[in-house]
């Protein structure tokens, strides 16, 4: 079964879709707002959830440490709806153009050929799809971190 298929399958999957997509489509203003009611030190939703869980508050958007960590936390949950709908439109398109096998193929290369992907080399954000060669820095890769559970099921 592949992975358009498994998606389609997904439970609550409108919700699922809003929950995502939510962030690419509001402005930052109310972007904003939204983190700051979660986040807030006094009351936000984060610290009621860690406080039920028997954790102290966490200054979220003060401490240089966490606000660091909620910065890069809302800007993946902003960017990730956005993206998803180009992936999925990308496969499914594959699909419907009958480049099925030629994807499965290209996929085989470049984990068997791409260091790093493979284990023996430092992740990359990028990889030449021909050659395997790891494309801009090293050991940083949301995209892979993402998708690299997606591609070997």
């Amino acid at each position: 079964m592949d992975l358009v298929d498994r998606l389609a399958g997904l439970r609550f999957r409108a919700g699922w879709r809003a929950v995502f997509f939510l962030p690419a489509i509001t402005t930052l203003v109310a972007y904003a707002v939204v983190f700051q009611v979660l986040l807030r030190t006094d009351g936000g939703l984060a610290n009621q959830l860690l406080q039920a869980l028997g954790a102290g508050p966490v200054d979220w958007l003060d401490s240089p440490t966490w606000a660091r960590i909620s910065l890069i936390g809302s800007v993946t949950w902003r960017w990730t709806g956005y993206n998803t709908v180009i992936l999925l439109a990308g496969l499914q398109a594959i699909g419907r153009h009958g480049w099925d096998e030629d994807a499965r193929r290209a996929v085989e290369r470049l984990l068997a050929t791409a260091a790093g992907l493979a284990g023996d080399g430092p992740l990359r954000e990028n990889y030449d799809p021909l050659t395997g060669e790891g494309r801009n820095s090293a050991n940083f890769s949301w995209s892979a971190a993402l998708l690299l559970p997606l591609l070997r099921t």
